[in-house]
């Protein structure tokens, strides 16, 4: 359920991919770019990765969460190439029975 991509990242369309019928606990996690770091101004980000490894690496931290709390379903997506400010960089979707 994670992938990196290069498209823009549509929080709605992953909550409803984690969400199924019988969860009651949905949240949502979504990153974006800001216009500073470290006290200097940014106006974009350009995000790089070795998708494979970004990918499972992603799908090993999701299959730890999902041994260590059962029930618990998790989407997620992190963006990469050259974003501006105020663009959604990452969205983590989560969701439980409770």
């Amino acid at each position: 359920m994670a992938r990196v991509t290069r498209s823009p990242l549509d929080p709605s369309a992953l909550l409803a991919e984690a969400r199924r019928d019988g969860d009651g606990g949905l949240t949502l996690f979504v990153g974006v770019v800001r216009d500073n770091a470290d006290g200097r101004p940014v106006t974009a980000m350009e995000y790089e990765a070795y998708e494979p490894m970004a990918e499972a690496e992603m799908e090993r931290i999701g299959a730890d969460l999902a041994a260590r709390f059962p029930g618990v379903r998790l989407v997620a997506r992190h963006r990469i190439g050259r974003l501006l400010v105020g663009e959604i960089a990452v969205v983590v979707a989560a969701s439980a029975p409770h």
